[in-house]
């Protein structure tokens, strides 16, 4: 009995020790790294989503790395704008529609992730905060005032937290500082807010994702939505919901929520929902179809999403309208089923003034 009550003792200690508010993240290295030349494609004037692809493979039962691409929602125009060889993960157009973010691997499987800026005017890329062990993790997104958002962890054994910094490397601030990860960042059309993932729990099979509102210097953080009254893993994910986008008037917020009734390609599946900055009134974006929808945004009366269907045999970009209705798959005619587009995100439209750094001083807190 002693040595039970020592045991549960010692669990409680490491559990209270590992809730402990983290020191803050040294951020004393470098910004930004050598700029290099490199091959870029133009970005279409009509260009309406950024996305990642294999489509490029030569053989299509080989597993290649994930290039970027950029298209028109019809698909009439579509151009692969990245060629190095690595796979990039997701990815932001700014609104002067001449600089790129994106998060990608040096090799696959799975590794530490970087974050770099390309410039597909100069055809140049540049990495930033190169000292960090991992940077961009789950995504990336710009506000009007030219903050560059990511989550990032600055060295190993750290957890991960929200950053924003200046694409020149003029400035960083660190937006979180918890003893959970937190992931998957987004930003309000106008830059009033940003959302993203909080993971709880303690080990992988014992986890559920949350989702977490603030201004956009990380103060008044609300958690929107507690992941459910669940923790655990079905597919390839947490029990919880993922990928927050705000809907352009800012009152709402958009994500992905696991369903563990149905499975796609062993990686499960995952619905559409909406909650309001508040956390009041959650309601599903239509009736679930059994696919994995994943990665959202929200432009307009459309959201756009990643579809993983093994019941329909699809894979691909996907929108519908907020309701659920009118649901259009944009990947046809591909080669291979695996060839279809993911990570979508839309394009800005053209901003020649970005940034508008003025608009950063004057938002309020709620």
């Amino acid at each position: 009995m002693r040595t039970t009550l020592v045991t549960a003792a010692c669990a409680a200690a490491l559990v209270a020790c590992s809730r402990r508010e983290p020191a803050p993240a040294d951020l004393s290295g470098p910004l930004v790294g050598e700029t290099h030349a490199v091959r870029l494609g133009a970005l279409p004037d009509d260009a309406a989503i950024v996305f990642t692809s294999m489509r490029w493979r030569d053989d299509p039962h080989r597993f290649v790395n994930w290039e970027l691409y950029a298209r028109d929602l019809a698909g009439a125009h579509v151009e692969r704008i990245t060629f190095d060889g690595q796979s990039h993960q997701h990815a932001a157009v700014a609104p002067d529609r001449r600089h790129i973010a994106t998060n990608r691997m040096p090799k696959e499987p799975w590794n530490d992730l970087e974050l770099w800026l390309l410039d597909v005017k100069a055809q140049t890329e540049t990495r930033l905060v190169p000292g960090f062990r991992s940077a961009g993790n789950g995504g990336v997104d710009f506000d009007r005032a030219g903050w560059l958002y990511f989550a990032a962890r600055p060295k190993r054994g750290d957890s991960f937290d929200l950053f924003r910094m200046r694409i020149d490397g003029s400035a960083i601030e660190q937006l979180t500082r918890t003893p959970e990860d937190d992931y998957d960042v987004g930003v309000a059309e106008d830059g009033s807010r940003i959302a993203w993932v909080r993971v709880t729990g303690f080990t992988p099979f014992y986890r559920k994702t949350e989702i977490w509102v603030a201004n956009p210097d990380g103060s008044h953080a609300l958690r929107v939505f507690d992941g459910g009254p669940k923790y655990g893993r079905h597919g390839g994910f947490p029990l919880g919901g993922f990928d927050p986008e705000f809907s352009p008037d800012g009152r709402s917020v958009l994500f992905s929520r696991v369903n563990p009734e149905y499975d796609n390609f062993s990686m499960g599946a995952q619905d559409l929902w909406i909650v309001d900055i508040d956390g009041t009134n959650l309601r599903a974006a239509g009736a679930t179809n059994g696919a994995l929808r994943m990665i959202p945004d929200w432009v307009d009366d459309r959201l756009l999403f990643t579809e993983f269907n093994q019941f329909d045999h699809y894979i691909g970009l996907a929108t519908m309208r907020p309701d659920g209705t009118d649901v259009q798959r944009l990947d046809a005619n591909l080669r291979d089923l695996w060839d279809g587009g993911r990570h979508g995100k839309f394009i800005p439209p053209l901003d020649p003034d970005w940034p508008h750094e003025d608009e950063a001083r004057s938002i309020r807190s709620p």
